[in-house]
């Protein structure tokens, strides 16, 4: 495999955990269980979704290479 396969993969589980993530902290539990501050947790949720974006620009950028 190369190295650029290696990287692709890891940005597919990367992505994966930070989607997840943000479906947690949008839930009603998450603040719940935690009492974290809701604009902490929507300004977390906007950097996560800034992420898996440019993660998604990166896949659509090396999928041509």
């Amino acid at each position: 495999m190369t190295m650029i396969n290696e990287l692709i993969e890891d940005w597919i589980q990367i992505r994966a955990t930070f989607q997840r993530q943000i479906k947690a902290l949008e839930s009603v539990q998450i603040h719940v269980e935690t009492g974290t501050p809701d604009n902490t947790t929507k300004e977390t949720v906007i950097r996560l979704k800034v992420w898996v974006s440019e993660l998604n620009k990166l896949l659509k950028e090396y999928s041509n290479v």
